[in-house]
């Protein structure tokens, strides 16, 4: 019987991304920021959580604290990219976003699976100021397409594809939606896989906290229902806060997680849960279709970037 046998989630945040040196420039940026909202959905300024910080985040704004929080996550990343080499599963099933790279307005769906030969996934260059490199991943046609055809079954609308294109304001710009957990966890590694692409970033039909935990079980259901012995990883990338860091909301909402609280979860509040932020999302999806293994949090950072709490939520988590 096939099954999944490992989950992995990690923040891919620029804050993971950029050298602790580059963290202040980020803190800048979010003066400017239209995008905040506290964990309750109320949007608010710079200037209004800079009036309400506690002053103890200013304290901790120092290079030291950054470059120790930098090399927290770099080591984490290494781990659960350490662990899916030495798991070796068969097909990994990706549970992933688009920032309008692939889709836009036009046409977006709640929840899609790409079942084309490869997917294309963009990847960072190693030349400074390139443009972003595509690959094509394989996909597990077989696999996805009855993972597909068993959501069905039990009352899941999944739209699907075997094509995509760049959408006409993207292009050359290229996506790091997929990309970067092809780079940083299958360290360049061409496996099979089953892209899932969830709407998580705009509303009106983002699917809720509560649905995505069960449908990450019923992908469970439909793995173990196919007809082979194939072991089966699920990732999912990006979240949690980020702009206003809400590190008790992250805390909790891990928690929830670990201990299958599905109804908690399902309290998040919706507002929160879109932007950059929506990317919680993809976890809670790994998390439910992981919830038969045991999860650790190998870390979780509370990245704070200016006085006023902005920052990212980093978390790296492991299902084994």
């Amino acid at each position: 019987m096939a099954d999944i046998v490992l989950g992995l989630a990690s923040a891919r945040s620029p804050m993971v991304n950029l050298p602790p040196e580059r963290w202040h420039t980020q803190g800048e940026n979010d003066k400017a920021s239209t995008r905040l909202r506290r964990g309750n959905g109320q949007a608010v300024t710079y200037q209004e959580l800079l009036e309400s910080a506690n002053p103890a985040i200013a304290e901790g704004l120092t290079p030291d604290v950054w470059e120790r929080q930098y090399a927290a996550a770099q080591r984490s990343i290494a781990t659960l990219a350490a662990t899916l080499t030495e798991v070796n599963p068969d097909v990994v099933l990706m549970m992933g976003d688009d920032q309008e790279v692939f889709i836009d307005g036009a046409n977006r769906p709640g929840i899609m699976a790409y079942r084309g030969e490869t997917f294309p996934t963009f990847i960072q260059s190693p030349v400074a100021g390139a443009a972003p490199e595509k690959v094509g991943q394989p996909v597990a046609v077989g696999l996805t397409e009855h993972i597909i055809r068993s959501l069905v079954e039990q009352e899941f609308d999944v739209a699907d594809s075997v094509a995509l294109t760049l959408v006409e304001s993207n292009q050359g710009r290229g996506g790091h939606e997929f990309g970067w957990a092809y780079n940083r966890l299958m360290s360049n590694h061409p496996r099979p896989i089953v892209p899932f692409v969830l709407n998580v970033h705009y509303p009106p039909n983002t699917p809720s906290p509560k649905r995505l935990y069960e449908f990450g079980r019923a992908v469970r259901r439909a793995v173990q229902s196919w007809p082979g012995n194939e072991r089966v990883a699920v990732i999912g990338t990006g979240g949690l806060s980020v702009g206003v860091l809400e590190e008790a909301l992250d805390r909790s909402t891990l928690a929830a997680m670990g201990s299958h609280d599905v109804d908690g979860l399902g309290m998040l509040n919706r507002d929160w849960l879109q932007g950059p932020t929506g990317e919680t999302l993809l976890y809670i999806a790994a998390a439910g279709a992981a919830e038969h293994l045991n999860m650790e949090v190998l870390e979780y950072i509370p990245a704070y970037r200016s006085p006023a709490g902005t920052g990212c939520g980093l978390a790296f988590v492991r299902w084994q």
